[in-house]
């Protein structure tokens, strides 16, 4: 019988040859043919068929697609994939193509092989979509058939096509539960190659991974955990991990130590405040019980301090039964101590989240962490009555004054240097008496060898302060190592025993050093403090001694209780924050007024300044015109005392005519000119005046609104380049005026032409008509009105003048123009401003959790890690009341 895989291989033929026969195929086969073909009723296919097979091998395609093609029995599908795949051989590939894509077979193992061909056919070609297609449709018809997966997994990790990769690791992991295909997902996921599946897509795929190998589930588990982390499906994946860990029987002798991390690292990333309350509020409960289930004895403090917190903060979120078994678990735990590196890393995330939300975190708070993070120094707290001549005999220089009244720290530093800490910042002083608030800290630097050489800070609270200010003698506690009393009195009065007992019971976890100038109370001393170190006032190296008599703090306890504080002014800055946001718009929605009203007052100064500018400048032509139309005349008229009885009458018009341009050449460089050049200087300095008065009005303007609103910057200049140009104008126009000669007595009109023509016959008249002639030509001179050449003097002269007036509002609009687009700029910046503001308060006021939620998570981390704490001390928090 036949097995395709003998089709597949093209060894049909061997089922024709017997075993025994040693002849060559071919002759087999061509006998086999011939005694068939005597037969009555025969059937060659199987014969072709198989001598089709024998071409084929001998490499004799075409004589194989011969015999094939002649086959039309069942064999025919085999033959036409047989026929195609000769066709590949002879590198004839559309023709295989073709062949190929006409096989139509039920037989699923034919249909597979066709497909590869195709595939293999499509690749050679690089028709790789194509590829794609019948690669697909071959996993989709009968995903069973051999090596068909496998080829299709190294095809696509060749293309790096990871989608498709995946998905076809999880559909055959899926399918057929095979570890081979579980192992390629582990490692796709650990290359971050599945971002593109909804993580619901895993959730049965891990469950069946659980129950066939529970090492290979917790790694393919890690990874995909990996692989979702800082995504936007982040939290879909959370969820799916309840669904995931429901119900699994874990072994709790087994190690989930990897997952275990992943619960707290996840515990850690929804709590640094990215994250609202109703997106984790009901996921969280459910996260910490997996997280607990997946510790052991060694590693199960952290688990259960954390549902223990979030028990404390969000009371029945858990089960009694859970809380006690937390209990249970937090109690018999393997102890371990809140490292300073995590400290560190949660006041960071605090702070970094205030800074991200636009919250100003107290300055001095943040000082006192530093303080507290800085591992190489002591902290000591100098109180008692002599504290501060003994501070300024330890640094052999007065440092402490009367006029110190606040919180001083004094370290060493290379120069001397003194700062003020206040809740907004750090700022460089001269004197203690620079200070601006009485709550600050003055941090002061000295170049101090005793300082240097103990590695000691010595803070104090003030110059005179003793103990009547319990706020602020004992409020900077949670900052320092230790107190130092100082008492140089010569006995302990009953006010210094009652000091002595305030300090015990403020300072419960802090050490407590003593200077006394006389022993003898050291008695008195050891009654309140058993454990007391008691120094000598003389002791000069006091510092010294006290640093190798230094005793550890509980510094991670300080620690704790200044992120509580912090969380607390946090709180306290969002009801700030949203007064300050009401007052800041409605300061700026004043100051918007005040602008509004500067920039419509500016733009009426603008324009009736700018008709004033006009209307001078042509008052100023005005008034010269005027003697213009009024001098000229007169002088044109005077030329009548060049007619005389002399006068030749034929050349008398002309003559005059010089005559008379020559007088108005003289009226004007004589009299107009420099008249109209002084009057211009005049008015430009007149009208600089006014503009230098605008300026002061603007700069006065921009004073008193700096003193009500000194965040705004506002600075208003006018352009005064626009009097300078005035000034190279008015000089070009005025200087050396070329007056154009007027044709006066060479006019045409009908007087004149009487004369010329009269002058022209007059040398024929007697003498006695002549001077009659004269005498009217006399007469007429001094009665013309002249007026057409006032008019071509006048429109001559002031051609330059008129197109300067045209300009001249435009100019005062360009002294003006910077000026006014500042204040149009400041205003619509104030106006974005406001309206951003606006929509801040509103989102502010709309969704509160926003704030609070991340406030409310972080004191959760909180009081994690102070029940952590206290079961490390068997202490409490602190409880000092703080200042800082």
């Amino acid at each position: 019988m036949t097995t395709e895989h003998e089709f597949i291989t093209k060894t049909h033929y061997k089922t024709i040859i017997t075993e025994n026969d040693k002849r060559h195929p071919v002759d087999i086969l061509g006998e086999a043919y011939m005694v068939e073909q005597e037969k009555e009723v025969y059937d060659l296919t199987n014969i072709r068929f198989a001598q089709g097979e024998i071409y084929f091998h001998s490499k004799d395609y075409e004589a194989a697609i011969y015999k094939w093609e002649n086959i039309t029995n069942d064999l025919q599908p085999w033959a036409k994939k047989n026929i195609a795949d000769a066709y590949y051989e002879l590198g004839l590939l559309s023709n295989a193509e073709k062949i190929y894509g006409s096989i139509i077979s039920k037989n699923q193992v034919l249909t597979s092989e066709v497909s590869l061909c195709l595939f293999s056919l499509y690749l050679e070609d690089n028709k790789i979509d194509a590829a794609y297609r019948v690669l697909q449709e071959a996993i989709e018809g009968n995903p069973d058939y051999p090596e068909l997966t496998s080829i299709a997994k190294r095809f696509y990790e060749e293309q790096e096509d990871w989608k498709n990769a995946v998905e076809l690791a999880i559909n055959e992991a899926n399918r057929t539960q095979d570890l081979y295909w579980f192992d390629g997902l582990i490692s796709y996921c650990e290359a971050g190659h599945g971002l593109t599946f909804t993580p619901d897509t895993f959730v049965s795929l891990l469950r069946t991974l659980y129950e066939l190998d529970q090492a290979r589930f917790k790694q393919l588990l890690a990874a995909i955990w990996q692989h979702y982390k800082n995504t936007d499906h982040y939290l879909d994946w959370l969820h799916s991990v309840i669904q995931i860990m429901k119900d699994l029987e874990i072994d709790p002798y087994d190690s989930w130590h990897t997952i275990s991390s992943l619960f707290e690292e996840t515990y850690l990333q929804l709590t640094k405040g990215d994250y609202l309350l109703r997106d984790i509020g009901k996921l969280m409960p459910k996260l910490l019980i997996n997280w607990l289930n997946t510790t052991t004895a060694t590693n199960g403090l952290n688990a259960a301090a954390a549902i223990l917190a979030w028990d404390d903060i969000f009371p029945s979120a858990f089960k009694t039964v859970i809380v006690k078994e937390a209990e249970i678990v937090l109690e018999n735990a393997h102890g371990r101590k809140i490292s300073m590196d995590e400290c560190h890393h949660f006041m960071k995330t605090i702070i970094d989240w205030a800074q991200k939300n636009n919250i100003e975190t107290s300055k001095r708070l943040v000082w006192g962490f530093e303080q507290l993070f800085d591992k190489d120094t002591t902290y000591l707290l100098v109180l008692g009555k002599g504290k501060g001549s003994f501070i300024n005999s330890i640094l052999e220089e007065e440092i402490l004054t009367p006029s110190l009244s606040s919180f001083a720290c004094i370290q060493y530093g290379e120069k001397k240097e003194i700062t003020e800490v206040s809740d907004t910042g750090r700022s460089l002083l001269t004197a203690y008496e620079e200070a601006t608030n009485p709550d600050s800290i003055i941090e002061t630097s000295l170049p101090s060898t005793r300082l240097q050489q103990s590695a000691i800070r010595l803070n104090t609270t003030g110059y005179n302060e003793y103990f009547m200010e319990k706020r602020k003698t004992f409020g900077y506690l949670p900052v320092v190592d230790g107190v130092l009393f100082v008492h140089e009195a010569e006995v302990l009065t009953e006010l210094d025993l009652d000091y002595l007992a305030q300090i015990k019971h403020s300072a419960k976890d802090t050490p407590v050093h003593f200077v006394l100038r006389n022993m003898f109370d050291e008695g008195k001393i050891k009654e309140y403090f058993p454990d007391a170190v008691v120094h000598s006032f003389s002791n000069v190296n006091v510092l010294r001694d006290i640093k190798a008599s230094y005793r550890t703090t509980n510094r991670v306890g300080k620690i704790l209780f200044l992120l509580r504080k912090t969380i607390s002014n946090l709180l306290k800055k969002r009801v700030d924050s949203e007064n300050k946001l009401i007052e800041l718009i409605a300061h700026n929605e004043e100051f918007i007024t005040r602008l509004t009203g500067f920039n419509n007052s500016l733009n009426d100064k603008e324009m009736s300044q700018s008709k004033e500018i006009v209307d001078s400048f042509t008052d100023v032509i005005s008034e010269v015109k005027r003697n213009i139309t009024e001098k000229v005349p007169k002088i044109l008229a005077d030329c009548s005392k060049y007619i005389t009885e002399e006068s030749n009458l034929n050349q008398l018009h002309i003559e005059l005519n010089e005559k008379m341009n020559e007088e108005i050449r003289g009226l004007f460089d004589q009299e107009i000119v420099p008249d109209l050049t002084e009057n211009l200087q005049q008015w430009i300095e007149g009208t600089n005046q006014k503009l230098v008065a605008t300026q002061d009005y603007l700069d006065g303007m921009t004073e008193s609104l700096a003193e009500g609103y000194p965040e705004k910057e506002l600075k208003l200049q006018c352009d005064f380049k626009v009097v300078e140009d005035w000034r190279r104008d008015i000089g070009r126009m005025t200087y050396q005026i070329q007056i154009e000669k007027e044709n006066i007595m060479l006019r045409h009109n009908p007087a004149q032409v009487l004369l010329k023509s009269a002058g022209k016959v007059l040398g024929l008249l007697p003498q006695k008509q002549q001077s009659y002639i004269l005498n009217q030509y006399k007469r007429y001179v001094e009665n013309e009105s002249y007026t057409e050449v006032v008019e071509s003097i006048q429109r001559k002269f002031w051609q330059q003048f008129d197109f300067f007036n045209k300009s001249l509002q435009q100019d005062v609009g360009l002294f003006y123009k910077e000026s006014l687009e500042e204040l149009s700029r400041v205003i619509d910046d104030t106006k974005n401003r406001v309206e951003q503001d606006k929509e801040i308060l509103a989102k502010m006021k709309s969704n509160p959790e926003i704030y609070y939620d991340p406030l409310k998570l972080f004191e959760t981390r909180l009081v994690q890690n102070e029940r952590i704490a206290k079961r490390d001390t068997g202490t409490g928090s602190l409880s000092h009341t703080h200042t800082l």
